[in-house]
Parts: structure tokens; C-alpha cells; sequence
């Protein structure tokens, strides 16, 4: 006897998530594993794991070009990586042109959107954004926009939209819709 066949649509094995520092990736992605069973991980967290310092201490002990390298490194690993997972991305991998590209084509990819004063009062009393220092001074304030401006466009090409305002009222059944479009 011959099973049925089905033409319930299969969610891909990973899933992106993506937008500026801020915007509320880790928080949501946690969430978003958990209604779908699937494994979380946050690129950032594992980074730090991997290197036994914080993303800060790594900028200043080895710059940012070292970081970016372990970043690319560390997509490529979890790409391969044959369990189902939901990846909250550092702010910089879904800025990078090859990686948009490499994530798009490994699973879906989510882009978080807020804009950018709801993104600069949410980080301006915190700390441990390297690329987010002293955002009480007007030309730090102005240099991080710049680079929530040059991000905008390569962010923009992931293959689903979010307003960061309304992560909290995204249940199990309207990620699956997402997920599916």
C-alpha cells in the first residue's frame, strides 16, 4: 500500500534572523525555536564561547576585520550544520553583501526593522556594543546612524519582513505563514 502524498509545504532546516543592534534578534529568535522545536543560536553568543571574551574585548584586542572573519566562519559552520536552527545574526553578517546571499540561499531570511531612533533608544544606555559607544555624544549618535543607513539596502533583500514593534504579537501560526511565503 502506497502512502498518501501530501502537499503540506515543508519549512526550510534554517532560518536567518537579521536587522540592525537592537532591533530585538536574539529575543525573538529564542521565541521563534521555540514554537517551531527548532535549536537557537545566537552567532554573537557563540562567538564569544568559541573566543572566552565578549565581542568588545575581541574589537579591541583584535579589531573588527578579525571579527568579521570568525562571523563569516562561523555562518558557514552553522549552515552546515544539519539541525534544524533558528540563527540570530550579529548586526554586521546581514550587512554583508556575500553573506545575504549565502543565508538566502541556505534558508529564510528574516529581517527585523525598526527605525533607527526606536533602535537608538533602545542602545543608548547600554554598554556592550562595541560599534555603540557614548551615544549621548551627537557625533557618535550621527556615525551610527550612517551605519544603520549603509546597512538598510543589503538588510532589505532578505526573503521576510518584520516591524521590531510587533515581534511580541508574532504567534507560532503567523511565523509559519512567514516562513512559508
Amino acid at each position: 500500500m502506497q502512502k498518501p502524498t501530501t502537499n503540506t509545504p515543508q519549512l526550510t532546516n534554517k532560518i536567518f534572523l537579521v536587522g540592525f543592534m537592537g532591533v530585538g534578534k536574539t529575543t525573538a529568535g529564542k521565541r521563534f525555536a521555540n514554537y517551531l522545536n527548532y535549536d537557537f543560536i545566537d552567532t554573537d553568543s557563540y562567538i564569544e564561547q568559541e573566543e572566552g571574551i565578549s565581542i568588545k574585548e575581541i574589537f579591541q584586542s583584535t579589531g573588527e576585520a578579525y571579527f568579521r572573519k570568525k562571523e563569516k566562519e562561523v555562518l558557514n559552520q552553522l549552515i552546515d550544520n544539519k539541525k534544524q536552527l533558528v540563527i540570530s545574526t550579529g548586526g554586521g553578517i546581514g550587512a554583508s553583501e556575500e553573506l545575504m546571499k549565502l543565508m538566502n540561499k541556505n534558508g529564510k531570511v528574516i529581517y527585523i526593522h525598526l527605525p533607527f531612533l526606536a533602535i537608538l533608544n533602545r542602545l543608548k544606555d547600554k554598554n556592550d556594543r562595541p560599534l555603540a559607544q557614548d551615544l549621548n555624544d551627537e557625533e557618535n549618535k550621527q556615525k551610527l546612524e550612517d551605519l544603520f543607513n549603509k546597512r538598510l539596502p543589503i538588510y532589505l533583500k532578505a526573503s521576510v519582513f518584520v516591524d521590531g514593534h510587533n515581534l511580541k504579537k508574532i504567534g507560532k501560526e503567523e511565523l509559519c505563514k512567514l516562513l512559508l511565503k
